[in-house]
């Protein structure tokens, strides 16, 4: 293969099997030892430099130093500072609205999900209702009532949620791989925490359900 550069007069045949890094949004050039000297005395004046700054407790998580050296060496605009604060400022303002957006739609379809199957249930209660007083007549017990209903409302709740829950943790292993991150952890906890509210909303529509399915004599 060949490799070169536009303006340049030399070309570099590449016989052997190479193999580039997989990085995004990234630029990679074959150049001969002479060249890349070159480049390397001419971007002198380019070098970067580096800031060691300690975590002392007063300035944690607040980006103190980094925001001081931004403001201070970027008022020419010949200068390009980067850090951790900065970088998580940038993604914040950049993917934040994109954030809510994703996750007030997702809230709005899990409510909806669960108010849809809350009315089916109690749609079919007086059916219901009558099915398991004929039961309860051949010698049915109220715990027997209750494992059957708790069995069926828990297919219809958790099962769902389950099989969602797996195709995130799928998709989401598929973008952490294509973004070389790990977003595992985070998705994890992110399923926890609305596997919480599916369990509450379970036992909250189990709890009424069961009342009104053994109305008081």
């Amino acid at each position: 293969m060949l490799l070169g550069a536009s303006g340049g007069a030399r070309a570099t045949r590449v016989s052997i099997p190479t193999s580039l890094p997989n990085v995004i949004a990234s630029n990679w050039y074959a150049v001969a030892d002479e060249d890349l000297a070159a480049l390397s005395l001419a971007g002198r004046e380019y070098a970067p430099a580096k800031y060691w700054l300690y975590d002392w407790p007063e300035a944690r998580g607040r980006g103190l130093f980094e925001r001081e050296v931004f403001n201070v060496l970027t008022v020419a605009g010949e200068v390009d500072v980067a850090g951790r604060i900065i970088a998580g400022r940038y993604v914040r303002e950049t993917f934040g609205l994109s954030m809510f957006a994703g996750v007030f739609v997702s809230v709005l379809f899990f409510i909806g999900a669960g108010s849809l199957i809350y009315f089916k249930l109690f749609t079919e209660l007086e059916g219901d209702r009558r099915l398991f007083e004929r039961l309860r007549r051949i010698g049915i017990t109220p715990a027997e009532t209750s494992r059957t209903v708790t069995a069926q409302m828990a297919l219809i709740f958790l099962l769902p949620f389950a099989l969602g829950g797996l195709h995130a943790l799928v998709a989401l292993q598929a973008l952490g791989s294509m973004m070389m991150t790990n977003v595992v952890q985070y998705s994890l906890i992110v399923i926890g925490l609305f596997a919480l509210v599916q369990f509450a909303f379970f036992l909250l529509t189990r709890w009424t359900y069961l009342r009104a399915l053994t109305p008081a004599r």
